[in-house]
Parts: structure tokens; sequence; C-alpha cells
């Protein structure tokens, strides 16, 4: 029991992380700036953002949605993608063991929070059409994925 409580809090905060890096990927690459930049700056007022203002969610909440120098609002987007995928991990933990469909969820949720954030940030309604392509895609790059972790089990166990 212990241990599934410290392996869904970790999950859960592995998801902040890439929640975060989700976002500042899509702004990136929408905005067209190089993505190997890793200081992180209110678009705004272009001050430089030290890590404590970095930290995903609860920094939002301290700051009460607005940049700490120039008291922009900061768009509640980058929140709500961060507990998403926090949620998602977190959710993915709980429901499997250690077996290779958890990493195959993982790595559906890491795709989805992107596609999610990178969609909303381009105000594109999802439709069933686009929903069932990004599923079945998704569904194409895991399948390898899962079965690499099948035959790495089944070896590790003879």
């Amino acid at each position: 029991m212990k241990y599934l409580l410290l392996r869904t809090l970790f999950s859960a905060a592995f998801g902040l992380v890439i929640g975060c890096c989700a976002n500042t990927l899509e702004y990136r690459l929408r905005s067209e700036l190089a993505v190997s930049d890793n200081s992180c700056y209110c678009p705004v007022c272009r001050h430089k953002l030290p890590l404590h203002d970095q930290i995903p969610v609860i920094s939002y909440l301290l700051l009460r949605g607005r940049c700490r120098y120039c008291r922009a609002p900061i768009s509640p987007r980058y929140p709500i993608v961060e507990a998403s995928a926090s949620m998602i991990y977190a959710l993915a933990a709980l429901i499997t063991a250690e077996s290779a469909i958890g990493a195959v969820l993982i790595g559906c949720g890491a795709v989805i929070v992107y596609l999610a954030a990178s969609m909303a940030a381009r105000r594109v309604k999802p439709s069933a059409l686009k929903l069932t392509g990004v599923l079945l895609t998704l569904l194409g790059l895991q399948i390898p994925i899962a079965f690499g972790l099948f035959l790495l089990n089944v070896a590790l166990l003879n």
C-alpha cells in the first residue's frame, strides 16, 4: 500500500513536470523561438523568471495568475495543462502495476497533454475525426514500445 502511494505521488509530480514542459514546448514552437533555450521569461516584460516562479501550478496560485514583475495576467491554460498531466500520470500509476501497459499509458499521456495544450493555444475545437486520428496514431506508436517492453519482461523472468 505504501509503495502504491509513493509511486502515485511520484508519478503525479513527474506529470506536473511533463505538463510544464508541454506548455513550454508548445509556446516556443508557436512563437518560433528556440526550443533549446533554457531560460523562461515573461512574454510581456521579458523579465527572466527565477526558479521559484516556475514551480508548476503552485507558482501560478501564489502569484494569483500574474507576472511578479509587471503584473500582466498569465493564462489559466498553463496550470490546467500541468494539473491535467499530473492527473493522467497519477491515474496511470494507480491503474497499472509494474507492467509494460503502464509505460504505454504514460507515453500516451505525454502526447495527449502536448496535443491538448497545442489545440487549446490555437483554439482548435476537437472533432471526432481529429480525436480518432490522434488515438490511432498513439496506438500505432505505442505498440512497438509495448512489445519491446513485453520482450524485456520475458527475458528478465527467464
